[in-house]
């Protein structure tokens, strides 16, 4: 979906790609809505909003980072874990895409990895994880690996 990335944004898909993560964050009506959730969420372990704010360059670093990979930004589904994936005849269909948006494909693997980890009872770590998670980035290889610094090696 990269080359359709401008045809995802004027249908109005949100825009979510790292170079704006930063600015969304920033913005105040979005910090609000942040901080109603922590209030409904309380006992979580998320930071608060200003403990947020105060990583925001920190954040803004690993975005760039992120975006100097030069992994193409895509639509990615934000939800995909077992309950939105069925197979009919032999084949894969991912299902609600109401939490899809233009971003870096790498984060659709965070829900992936926290629902199969919940619902295996695995800790974080388990070497069934991380093999999900290094096939899953396998493709990208020629973008760089872990061990490379961003941007250094490319296709």
């Amino acid at each position: 979906m990269a080359p359709h990335v401008d045809a995802l944004l004027d249908a109005g898909t949100p825009d979510l790609r790292p170079a704006r993560l930063p600015g969304l964050l920033r913005e105040p009506g979005r910090r609000a809505r942040h901080a109603v959730r922590e209030r409904r969420g309380a006992g979580s372990a998320r930071p608060s909003t200003p403990s947020l704010l105060r990583r925001l360059p920190e954040f803004e670093r690993l975005c760039d980072e992120v975006a100097a990979l030069g992994v193409p930004d895509a639509v990615q589904h934000d939800d995909l874990h077992d309950g939105n994936v069925f197979v009919r005849d032999g084949r894969a269909r991912a299902i609600d895409w109401g939490d899809a948006c233009v971003s870096q494909p790498f984060h659709t693997l965070v829900v992936t990895l926290r629902a199969l980890a919940h619902a295996l009872d695995l800790p974080p770590g388990d070497g069934r994880l991380l093999a999900l998670r290094d096939a899953y980035l396998e493709p990208f290889a020629a973008y760089g690996t872990p061990r490379e610094p961003a941007g250094r090696r490319r296709a």
